[in-house]
């Protein structure tokens, strides 16, 4: 990164630091915190293992916001480093391995690992044909990265990933094999179920779907189609998961990294959100709670909640919970 993107960077966790560190000491529903701030917002959170988190984060910069900035936080959800990433859009973050990630944007792929509570890079290489993708400003071909050892993309017709989506711009994943040929895992067209999951509005383009892995199997969540699809990489075969047509406006599949269960979410509207266990091969769900403002990760049969803090009538800070599951 450069010495200026460093400086400011250091400087902002700095604050971030600062700020979290006052927060832990005000009572104000303090009882779950994860993270509290008024200077950044946490929009998405990967848990590395049980002793570390790394979160992206969106703050006010120079010019306008950006959301290049990664945040790690220990056991105790204390920020204890950061880092800046560079080349181009963000495409994607994968959890490698407990405490290892790769971290994927237009131009690069890179992967780290979490040593002595800092980040550490270990190898960087460039995407084929990112620089074309990033001059041309058509981004309708992603590279999310490498999965398993295969690399594994999407293609979409939404070219200008700063507009909102249309229902018809349904990603068509694909993995590449070992001729380098597109193997696709969904047709991309299928039907979208009910509503588009709320947060793809506000998201980036590369988050119309969340693709993650667990047990040597890759995760091809697609809410907007109510479908997950579950890629062997050492078969080629895939398995589909199809979400219920009723009882709620979308639903959402995630696995916990660390117990293992699989959980679907249930957008019921007006920021409720029902928690369900799902049993992949029969595919019958249980109830297990309900609770509202769902943001994004379960894990260790926790859930991270999401709610904005108003101080003196004026301060507002988005706030994060990591929540039980199964309640107190």
């Amino acid at each position: 990164m450069s010495w200026l993107k460093s400086k400011y960077a250091f400087i902002l966790l700095g604050l971030l630091v600062a700020t979290n560190n006052l927060i832990a000491q005000d009572d104000f529903d303090a009882e779950n915190l994860f993270y509290c701030n008024e200077n950044a917002d946490i929009k998405f959170i990967w848990p590395l293992s049980e002793d570390y988190f790394v979160a992206n984060a969106r703050y006010k910069a120079e010019r306008g916001f950006s959301s290049n900035l990664f945040l790690l936080f220990n056991k105790e959800h204390l920020i204890i480093d950061s880092l800046y990433a560079q080349g181009g859009f963000l495409n994607s973050l994968v959890v490698t391995e407990n405490n290892s990630f790769s971290l994927t944007t237009t131009l690069t792929t890179e992967t780290y690992a979490i040593i002595n509570d800092v980040f550490v890079l270990n190898s960087s290489e460039k995407n084929k044909g990112g620089m074309a993708t990033l001059i041309s400003s058509d981004f309708s071909k992603y590279s999310l990265g490498k999965f398993y050892g295969i690399e594994v993309g999407y293609e979409t017709e939404a070219k200008d990933r700063t507009k909102k989506r249309s229902k018809k711009n349904i990603p068509r994943y694909y993995y590449l094999d070992d001729d380098g040929k597109k193997q696709w895992v969904n047709s991309g067209d299928e039907k979208v179920v009910g509503d588009q999951w709320k947060s793809f509005l506000d998201k980036d383009l590369f988050d119309l779907g969340e693709v993650t892995t667990y047990n040597d199997e890759i995760y091809f969540n697609i809410p907007m189609v109510g479908t997950c699809y579950i890629l062997n990489p050492k078969t080629g075969k895939v398995r589909t998961v199809l979400y219920p047509t009723e009882g709620a406006n979308s639903w959402f599949l995630t696995v916990d990294k660390v117990t293992g269960t699989t959980y679907l979410v249930g957008d019921m509207g007006d920021d409720q959100f029902s928690i369900y266990h799902i049993d992949l091969k029969t595919n019958k769900k249980a109830l297990v709670s309900t609770q509202k403002g769902f943001y994004d990760a379960i894990v260790n049969d926790q859930i991270l909640v999401k709610k904005e803090i108003v101080i003196d009538r004026k301060r507002k800070f988005n706030c994060f919970y990591l929540v039980p599951v199964f309640g107190k």
